[in-house]
């Protein structure tokens, strides 16, 4: 990795006598972590070891370990990504790449584990053409949604057609040699560059068939045992609404556990779909308290925790072949704009 080209050429004086080694050593981590995400003190000696069996060597060759990962957590750190020591295991708890979408207003870094688990779920039953039925889908803005868009590079290629509003989203799978979906309809709209984030959207003459859509927050009413899923700001709830409201078969809201208890209500609401007959999902890494989950539940909403909890979403009213929806919506189609299914306003 290019990272290594960072590191100095000298170290402790153990190290002054081969600085080359020593950047082999340091280079064989990145790379181990850049390819498989984790690399293990173990399998380090084995493969310097070359051959010898001393017990001296080994203990060199765990002392070198010891440096070697040192520095690549310090300069993998300066570029904004995390590694954890298990044991004697480095993972890295940040793909390669993400960093770059992170910022003071677009906080994909932020409850990291969490949104990863999510886009996860999310992804998986997408790519689940008996789940998701290979209906258009809408994503919407924030960082967990893009987590979604995130672990799609690893489940693709989509087949469906997909919107968003998503600019990181969208950026990220410009970047890929092999992007999860070919192409991607983006609303007419005015893009907010602090926030990364579209400030106004005019409304488009489509909806989507699923709305994948985050919340920032969620409050819980005792006396009424409801639960209500908040956006941070008007313009964000705005344009989440657009999209939910009418969405034609299925909305799915992502938000971490971390939000889902009493809270309070940290902007405007995000509204449900117009229509009862429109499925409702809860997609979280962990399960609310009891008294939160029944009001989840008794409202007409899935909660989504493992991938054999998408089996228990309700029938779709009026099920659609996926090969009968991808030629109405192919053969509607004009130039680069992808045409859906359009849905009662």
């Amino acid at each position: 990795m290019s990272e290594a080209d960072d590191l100095p050429r000298q170290t402790d004086r153990s190290q002054r006598s081969s600085p080359e080694g020593f950047r082999e050593q340091v280079k064989w981590i990145c790379d181990k972590l850049h390819a498989s995400g984790s690399a293990a003190r173990e399998e380090f000696v084995r493969h310097f070891l070359g051959g010898e069996t001393s017990g001296t060597n080994v203990d060199k060759l765990k002392a070198s370990w010891s440096r070697a990962k040192n520095a690549v957590e310090i300069v993998l750190a300066s570029v904004g990504m995390i590694v954890e020591e298990r044991d004697t295991t480095l993972l890295l708890k940040t793909p390669v790449g993400l960093p770059q979408f992170a910022t003071a207003h677009f906080q994909s870094d932020q409850d990291f584990e969490a949104k990863q688990f999510i886009g996860d779920l999310v992804a998986g039953f997408l790519a689940d053409e008996e789940l998701s039925g290979g209906m258009s889908v809408f994503l919407g803005s924030g960082s967990t949604v893009f987590h979604v868009g995130y672990k799609m590079c690893e489940r693709g290629p989509y087949e469906q057609l997909f919107a968003t509003v998503n600019i990181p989203v969208a950026a990220l799978w410009c970047q890929r040699n092999r992007p999860p979906v070919e192409q991607v309809s983006i609303p007419q709209a005015v893009l907010e560059t602090p926030r990364a984030r579209l400030a106004t959207i005019q409304k488009p003459s489509w909806t989507p068939a699923i709305a994948i859509v985050g919340a920032d927050g969620c409050h819980y009413e005792p006396d009424r045992d409801e639960v209500s899923f908040y956006a941070m700001n008007e313009s964000v709830a705005l344009n989440t609404n657009l999209f939910a409201k009418n969405a034609t078969d299925l909305v799915i809201v992502c938000i971490a556990s971390g939000k889902l208890d009493f809270g309070r209500n940290v902007g405007p609401r995000i509204d449900l779909p117009r229509s009862r007959g429109v499925r409702r999902a809860l997609v979280t890494d962990e399960r609310p308290i009891k008294v939160i989950a029944d009001a989840i539940s008794v409202a007409g909403w899935t909660i989504i925790t493992k991938p054999q909890d998408w089996r228990r979403l309700p029938e779709r009213q009026q099920p659609l072949s996926p090969s009968a929806i991808r030629a109405e919506t192919r053969a509607s189609a004009d130039g680069n704009i992808l045409a859906f299914p359009s849905g009662d306003e």
